[in-house]
């Protein structure tokens, strides 16, 4: 089994590679208002941290995920409308994940984290699928 760390990894070597192998164009103008980046890699790094730390209690998560949301002032939607509106400025969207990964660094060492929304927003049929029968 591959260890998330690969895959983000193996997603950040293919971006760069992508826009290596590109002409230089401009990413597009956002097409509606977002959070800025900064809130996205904090809160982000909150969640994967919390993730982490909870496995496997799903319904804890998601009760501390909601509270992670609240102290940042955001919601889910701002989180997914941010990488829909910036997913194409790689720089800015490296530079987000950069500060993800530095975060998760400094506390595991060893990379066991997961940076990929739908691994922190589990939907509610597979969370519950995945919860220990009683």
């Amino acid at each position: 089994m591959r260890s998330p760390r690969f895959r983000t990894i193996a997603l950040l070597t293919a971006l760069a590679a992508a826009s290596a192998c590109s002409e230089e164009l401009a990413p597009p103008e956002p097409d509606r208002p977002t959070i800025d980046a900064g809130r996205f890699a904090s809160a982000m790094s909150d969640l994967v941290v919390a993730r982490i730390e909870m496995l496997p209690d799903s319904a804890a998560y998601r009760a501390r995920a909601a509270e992670i949301l609240k102290a940042h002032e955001i919601s889910e939607e701002d989180l997914w409308t941010f990488a829909d509106v910036h997913g194409q400025n790689d720089d800015m969207m490296s530079g987000a994940y950069a500060r993800i990964e530095a975060r998760l660094d400094s506390l595991y060492p060893t990379g066991q984290a997961v940076t990929e929304l739908d691994s922190l927003f589990p939907s509610n049929e597979a969370a519950d699928s995945a919860a220990p029968a009683p």
